[in-house]
């Protein structure tokens, strides 16, 4: 590659969004959350949880589901048998409207 070329590349390059930037975004509050609460797939990427409560994740490379440690990203209530049964803030909720929309968000990144 001649140096005009590496030159204009090195111009052009866009850095990628900052999804830390707009922190009332649901879709990019369910993208913390899923980044924060992922486990390592084998083909070294990041297996991310498949919906509100359980424990089984979905790499978004390639595919493949995964069990790990179980999550619950829905209110709790007394009948989660859980000890910690205050409600949870608004950051710390998945919104499941924006689910898809968050998954294509990582593999884009």
């Amino acid at each position: 590659m001649d140096f005009t070329k590496r030159l204009r590349s090195a111009f052009s390059y866009k850095p990628k969004g900052n999804y830390k930037s707009d922190i009332s975004d649901p879709m990019l509050i369910n993208v913390k959350l899923l980044k924060e609460h992922n486990v390592n797939c084998p083909c070294k990427s990041i297996a991310i949880p498949i919906g509100i409560k359980g424990n089984k994740y979905q790499c978004i490379k390639c595919e493949k589901q995964l069990l790990g440690m179980s999550y619950n990203f829905g209110d709790r209530d007394i009948t989660d048998q859980s000890s910690n049964t205050l409600p949870k803030n608004a950051n710390q909720l998945i919104d499941m409207t924006y689910y898809d929309d968050s998954v294509n968000f990582l593999k884009n990144e």
